[in-house]
């Protein structure tokens, strides 16, 4: 959703230098208390990779071989959430709380939880869906549009990212 608003943390490095086929590790480090402390908080990290520039373009200006570069700047968000330590649900348990729920011709899906739930996919029959942004809030709902069968199987993402797959 919002990713420009400035978050109760920072991250250091705030700059860094990355080798090719290197890893690095970023610190998040809060800088208030003001985190909800009965439901998960959604933020996001956004970092932003800048190519180096190339020295030899210079020294090149004699030589009859021509270069191509092409150097290209990429963004990355990811989602940060904050989970209070009196949040003790594991994904499963959550996927076996979530309602499905027949609202005219489109089904709404009922998150109970104080937990995001990550929904990688939605398939009723040969359809297959996606709802915004890709998570349904705590205690929020996402609406599937009509055409919906009354089997619906959810594909819902872990923390880890491993999917669990649910039969509602």
């Amino acid at each position: 959703d919002d990713k420009s608003s400035k978050a109760p943390f920072i991250v250091t490095p705030p700059i860094l230098k990355v080798e090719s086929n290197a890893r690095t590790r970023l610190k998040v480090i809060p800088t208030s208390n003001l985190f909800n402390k009965n439901e998960e908080s959604l933020y996001w990290l956004c970092v932003k990779g800048v190519p180096p520039l190339n020295d030899n373009e210079s020294n090149n200006k004699n030589n009859i071989t021509t270069n191509l570069n092409v150097n290209v700047v990429t963004n990355s968000c990811i989602k940060l959430i904050y989970r209070p330590k009196t949040i003790d649900l594991t994904t499963m348990e959550i996927a076996d709380k979530l309602k499905l729920e027949r609202k005219g011709n489109s089904i709404v899906i009922k998150n109970p939880t104080s937990s995001y739930v990550n929904i990688a996919n939605i398939k009723s029959g040969n359809l297959s869906f996606n709802i915004p942004n890709g998570y349904i809030e705590p205690f929020g709902y996402a609406q599937l549009p009509g055409g919906v069968h009354s089997k619906i199987t959810l594909t819902i993402l872990d923390d880890n990212g491993a999917e669990i797959i649910r039969d509602y």
